[in-house]
């Protein structure tokens, strides 16, 4: 990731340098252990995917209460963490199908733009 940092910063210094996560870009808790150390301040953005099938069958068959609370958990764990450490954060993809049929997309979208409100997050 380092190199490929470096490599990115080398070829255009003006650009901005987008590290993504793990485990289908949900995760930047690897950062918590093994913070990224670059040549260059400045330019680096984070950047997490999150959607209603993330967690499954989770919002179709939980209680809608309990299944929000343990998906904001996990995400606050997994990514917003450096938004709190001063670190731009993209969420670069996230999303739902908006016709209204699927029970797991519809309440998924409801808890997550919650969490994006209470961050504060753009």
């Amino acid at each position: 990731m380092v190199k490929g940092a470096e490599a990115v910063h080398a070829a255009n210094p003006t650009v901005l340098v987008i590290l993504s996560g793990l485990n289908f870009d949900t995760s930047l808790s690897f950062i918590r252990d093994r913070p990224v150390s670059l040549t260059f301040k400045g330019k680096l953005v984070f950047e997490v995917h999150r959607y209603g099938f993330t967690d499954g069958g989770a919002w179709a068959n939980g209680n809608p209460n309990q299944v929000c609370g343990k998906v904001t958990a996990d995400i606050k764990q997994t990514s917003t963490f450096l938004v709190d450490q001063g670190w731009p954060l993209i969420v670069s993809e996230f999303g739902g199908d908006l016709r209204g049929t699927n029970v797991n997309d519809n309440r998924y979208l409801n808890c997550f733009l919650a969490l994006v409100a209470e961050l504060d997050l753009d």
